[in-house]
Order: C-alpha cells, then sequence, then structure tokens
C-alpha cells in the first residue's frame, strides 16, 4: 500500500499537452483527462478577477464596440421607442384632449360660414357642404349618445330615413259637430331645430269616412295649429265610408321663429276618382320649437252618419 501524501507526480500514468485533471462525467467516478486551451490557461493562471478581466480584454466606454458600466449615461437617457404594439391597458399617461392624439380639432363659430364651414345655430350643430347648402350635423339637446331609435339619429344627421309609420288605426271620430275642426290621434313629434333649409318630408294619409245629405268633408295636414295644406270641401253625401288618400311634399325654405314650409299635393284621390291636385301652398312656423305633425277633419253639418278614421299616416324624410 502507497502511503497518503508519498506518490511522486512522475509515477502518474503520461498525459497529453493541454490536458487537466478533473472529472466531466456527471456523478463521481475516475479521474479524467479534460482538454485545456490556451484562453483557458491563460484565465487559471490569473490572481483575480481583475487580472482575468484584463486578460479577456474588456474595453469599457460610451461607443458601439465598448461595454458599459453601471452609471453609463445610456442606461437612462430618454429615447423615441421603436415601432411596436402596446397594450393600452398598460399605459399609463394617455392623452385627454384631440390634440394629444395627433387629431386637429374644429373650432365652432356661432354664425353661418362659407362652404366647408361647422357652426352652431341655437343648440344644434351645423356645416356648409360644397354647395353652401346648410346641413344639420347634431342637435345637441337630443345628441347620438341617448337617442332611443336608429331612425331618431338618421334624422338628426339629415339622412334620409322613415320618421313614423303607424302600426295602428287612429280613434275614430263620430259626428264631431259642423264645421269643428277635429285632429286624428295619429301624431308625429317633431324636435326642435329639425328642419332646416332644403330639408324635404313626404307626407302619406289614408282616410275612410262617411257622411250624409249635403254634407262635405275637409281634410287638413298641420304642424301644431298651423295649417301645412288644406284640401277643397269634398261631397261627402254617402253614409257609407269612403276611402280618401293624400301625398304631401314639405320642404324647409327659411329657419327660425317665423320659419317657412312649403306644402305641395302630388296626388289626392277618393276612392278611385282623383281629387283636385294642391299644386303649392305656404306656412308660418316656428322651426326652432317642437312640434306635432297631424291630420284634421271637418264636416260641414252635424249628421249623426258622420263618422272618420285615419288608417295610416307616414312620415318619411328625403334628406
Amino acid at each position: 500500500m502507497i502511503a497518503d501524501g508519498t506518490l511522486a507526480y512522475a509515477k502518474l500514468v503520461n498525459i497529453a499537452t493541454s490536458t487537466l485533471l478533473g472529472r466531466a462525467t456527471a456523478g463521481s467516478g475516475v479521474v479524467e483527462q479534460l482538454t485545456l486551451t490556451a484562453a483557458g490557461r491563460a484565465l487559471i493562471d490569473d490572481a483575480d478577477a481583475a487580472a482575468q478581466r484584463a486578460t479577456l480584454s474588456v474595453a469599457y466606454g460610451t461607443t458601439g464596440t465598448t461595454v458599459c458600466v453601471g452609471n453609463d449615461a445610456r442606461l437612462a437617457d430618454a429615447r423615441t421607442p421603436t415601432a411596436h404594439n402596446q397594450a393600452w391597458s398598460t399605459i399609463t399617461a394617455t392623452p385627454t384632449t384631440l390634440s394629444g392624439y395627433g387629431v386637429a380639432t374644429v373650432t365652432l363659430t356661432s354664425t353661418a360660414g362659407t362652404a366647408g364651414s361647422v357652426y352652431t345655430v341655437g343648440n344644434t350643430v351645423r356645416y356648409r357642404d360644397s354647395g353652401n347648402v346648410e346641413r344639420l350635423l347634431l342637435n345637441a339637446t337630443d345628441n347620438l349618445a341617448n337617442l332611443t331609435n336608429a331612425g331618431t339619429a338618421r334624422a338628426n344627421l339629415g339622412v334620409g330615413s322613415l320618421l313614423s309609420n303607424n302600426t295602428a288605426s287612429s280613434a275614430t271620430l263620430t259626428n264631431p259637430g259642423a264645421n269643428t275642426e277635429t285632429d286624428f290621434s295619429l301624431t308625429y313629434a317633431f324636435p326642435a331645430d329639425f328642419w332646416v333649409v332644403g330639408r324635404t318630408v313626404r307626407v302619406t294619409a289614408s282616410v275612410e269616412a262617411a257622411g250624409g245629405a249635403l254634407n262635405t268633408l275637409l281634410l287638413r295636414l298641420k304642424i301644431g295649429s298651423v295649417t301645412l295644406s288644406a284640401t277643397a270641401a269634398m261631397a261627402l253625401t254617402s253614409t257609407a265610408q269612403q276611402h280618401f288618400a293624400s301625398e304631401w311634399i314639405v320642404t324647409c325654405t327659411a329657419v327660425g321663429v317665423s320659419g317657412t314650409l312649403v306644402t305641395t299635393c302630388p296626388f289626392s284621390k277618393r276612392g278611385p276618382a282623383a281629387l283636385n291636385d294642391i299644386l303649392e301652398q305656404t306656412a308660418t312656423v316656428d322651426t326652432t320649437a317642437v312640434g306635432t305633425g297631424k291630420v284634421s277633419a271637418t264636416w260641414s253639418t252635424a249628421l249623426a252618419t258622420n263618422i272618420g278614421t285615419l288608417r295610416r299616416l307616414t312620415w318619411e324624410a328625403l334628406n
């Protein structure tokens, strides 16, 4: 047995140059010869870490070929980020104005401008198109955030749409009296500032009515108490119900407290027979106020056989 500490290096097996005795295989076991490179030898014989850094030739500095240190200003300076996707929830300083997002804001004026301008009139926002025609953008008291249906939204934006179309007939009028104008129960409520210059609405009505000897019937299209269009007194001598159908085209030509609505009647029929068309009638209406569109009937003579029902009343915005 060889005593501890007595075996000379010369007694060991010969090993190749640049070989280190150790073990690379996992777990304990016999000694293995490990290849040792020149770079490895250069690091092993260094006295400390500083000497090893010198061996590695680490160059510190601020250029592209040097290594930065902890107090390098580049680690804390402000830099423009490169293009990337960023989750909105991780952004803590979001802009609070449109300009903060690079969106130009529109300055509203209190008077009508030139083509392309946006301005306010009362509680509405309006603009002038390329033809310098005024258009309603939005009613500030009935904006798009709280509208109850898409039809009202389209009306406020000036887009053609069906405004109102009843699904049931009106209450029947029964002998209201001689020359007593009486409104049918079917109506449509126009919002304030609905009318702008050029806005056009088509109205169609279908009425069934009966009368008696020497009787006549007069139908009126109205907004509130203002008559937009009135038929001539139509003979209604039969106690059997007859059918009347009319269509009106209403166009706004002036706005304001004393605004102007011009109404034409392209056709008016009683049963299969055409009645005299009403070419054009003009009415003064406060377009800044809420208005109720409706149809009324007037019999010339009070008779127990006088009855009338408004079967259909449709309001359609054409622009």
